[in-house]
């Protein structure tokens, strides 16, 4: 084994491979959405283009997640949308991008993320928000979480969401038991209130 170096890329903020070994990432330098075929070769990046509906909506990258479906998502700090890509699609269609973008109540994304087989997204404004497949579009799930800024969320075997907060701490939520708490650094043993992802481990143990 060993390491292939690729010279002259942007640097490079997140990083996904999807289902063929091709790499998607974000550019710092651009803050675009770019591409890597899985040869390591064919280099492309993905720009909003006002004179195209089916470009990226947005000019400032700042989220990129790929579900199990195959769906590329990307989110931005300059739109209240977010662009869906079909990756099989994609490759079907001799790597020919046509972006679909949904819009949300505030003007950015600030998570996406999955539980089970559905994508949540939350904007700016707290708002939580699911994906939809069958009927193609973005469904508002909550404003009960307004006022937080979150940066992630996870679920766990309990039916609760978690959810990581700029400066809020952890905040956990339950729509069935109607539980909301935040935990802080005050009213518990969390060493800052700003945090940025979470995970939970095969133990259960956030």
């Amino acid at each position: 084994n060993k390491f292939q170096v690729i010279p002259n890329l942007p640097k490079i903020k997140e990083i996904h491979t999807d289902s063929k070994g091709s790499v998607w990432f974000i550019s710092l330098n651009y803050s675009d959405a770019c591409f890597i075929d899985n040869n390591l070769k064919n280099f492309r990046q993905f720009t909003h283009d006002p004179n195209n509906s089916k470009s990226v909506k947005g000019k400032i990258v700042t989220l990129m997640r790929i579900d199990n479906r195959q769906h590329l998502w990307i989110g931005f700090d300059d739109a209240g949308f977010v662009s869906k890509l079909n990756l099989d699609d994609y490759y079907k269609n001799d790597k020919k991008a046509e972006f679909v973008s949904y819009s949300f109540s505030g003007n950015k994304v600030t998570s996406i993320f999955f539980i089970y087989e559905f994508t949540f997204f939350t904007d700016n404004l707290g708002y939580l928000y699911r994906y939809e497949e069958k009927q193609d579009k973005m469904v508002l799930v909550t404003e009960a979480l307004a006022g937080h800024y979150i940066t992630d969320g996870i679920g766990d075997n309990k039916g609760n969401i978690w959810f990581a907060t700029t400066n809020q701490g952890l905040l956990l939520w339950n729509s069935k038991l109607r539980i909301r708490f935040n935990y802080t650094t005050s009213n518990s043993n969390l060493v800052s209130n700003f945090i940025n992802q979470l995970f939970i481990d095969n133990t259960g143990v956030l």
